[in-house]
C-alpha cells in the first residue's frame, strides 16, 4: 500500500472518531444555574412543552428521574398536573448533598394530564425547579445543571428522555468512511490511482518498479546502492542485450 493511501486511511479513521466524540457530547443541559454566593438562583426552572407526541405517553408516567450535576449542595422539587390528583401535585423536596452528579426521583406520579380542556387550554403542565444552591467550599461561585430527565411507566419502562438522543440518519455524508461515498481514495473503481489494473501506467523512473518508489536495498532484483543505483540497474540489461546479439551472430556464422 502506498504511503499516501495509509495517510488517507488514518485521516478517515480520525474524522470518524471525532464525529462520534462530538455526537456523544453535543447535547446541552436542560437547565444551568449559577450563584455567586449561597442562595436561591434566578430563573432556575425547566418546563415540559406539551404537544401531541407528549400526550401519547404522558398519561402513563409514574416515575420521573432528573439527573442533576452540581459543584456544591443543591435542592429543589418537581411538580405538575397529574391524572391521579386531577390537578396539581408535587414531589417532596429533592436534594444533592454533595458536589457531583445525582438523581432526583419523583415516584408514584399517577400519570401526567395532557390535552385541551373545554375552552381549548392545555391541561398538561410539568416543571423541575432548583430552590437553593450553596457556593463552593472555597466561597467561589457554583453551577448546577439538569443534564436530562427520564420518564418511566409503572413497570419501569422508559417512555421518553429529554433532551432526546440524536440519531445518525442513513445516507449522511459527513463520515468519509461510509460505503458508497467517493471521498476515500482507497476505494475500488476510482481512476485517480495510476497503478490500478487496466489503467495506463506512468513510465517507471530508473530505480522504481511498477510506479512504486524503490528504496535503496529494497529492489526485487539486485540491490541498488545509492547514488549509482540507476547505472547498476541498467548495465545488466545492456550486457544481456549485447550477449543475445553476439550469440545470434555466432550461430549465423556456424550455420553457413
Amino acid at each position: 500500500m502506498k504511503f499516501s493511501k495509509v495517510l488517507a486511511s488514518v485521516a478517515a479513521a480520525t474524522v470518524a472518531v471525532s464525529t462520534l466524540a462530538v455526537s456523544a457530547f453535543a447535547a446541552d443541559p436542560l437547565l444551568s444555574a449559577t450563584v455567586d454566593e449561597s442562595g436561591k438562583p434566578v430563573g432556575a426552572k425547566w418546563e415540559l412543552t406539551f404537544d401531541d407526541t407528549v400526550a401519547s405517553w404522558a398519561g402513563n408516567v409514574d416515575k420521573i428521574v432528573v439527573t442533576v450535576t452540581g459543584q456544591a449542595y443543591v435542592n429543589g422539587a418537581l411538580g405538575g398536573n397529574t391524572v391521579a390528583n386531577d390537578g396539581w401535585a408535587a414531589s417532596a423536596q429533592l436534594e444533592s448533598k454533595e458536589a457531583g452528579t445525582n438523581e432526583w426521583t419523583w415516584d408514584s406520579v399517577g400519570g401526567l394530564k395532557a390535552g385541551k380542556d373545554g375552552e381549548g387550554n392545555e391541561t398538561g403542565y410539568l416543571q423541575a425547579e432548583i430552590w437553593w444552591m450553596n457556593a463552593q467550599e472555597d466561597g467561589s461561585a457554583a453551577t448546577a445543571t439538569f443534564d436530562k430527565i427520564d420518564f418511566f411507566d409503572k413497570d419501569g419502562k422508559l417512555l421518553a428522555t429529554y433532551p432526546a438522543a440524536e440519531e445518525v440518519k442513513p445516507g449522511e455524508t459527513e463520515d468519509p468512511t461510509k460505503p458508497g461515498e467517493t471521498e476515500d481514495p482507497t476505494k475500488p473503481g476510482e481512476t485517480e490511482d495510476p497503478t490500478k489494473p487496466g489503467e495506463t501506467e506512468v513510465p517507471a523512473e530508473p530505480g522504481e518498479s511498477s510506479g512504486d518508489v524503490v528504496n535503496p536495498g529494497e529492489c526485487s532484483g539486485e540491490p541498488v546502492n545509492p547514488p549509482t543505483g540507476a547505472a547498476v540497474a541498467v548495465i545488466p540489461a545492456v550486457l544481456a542485450a549485447a550477449a543475445v546479439a553476439t550469440t545470434g551472430i555466432v550461430l549465423k556464422k556456424r550455420s553457413k
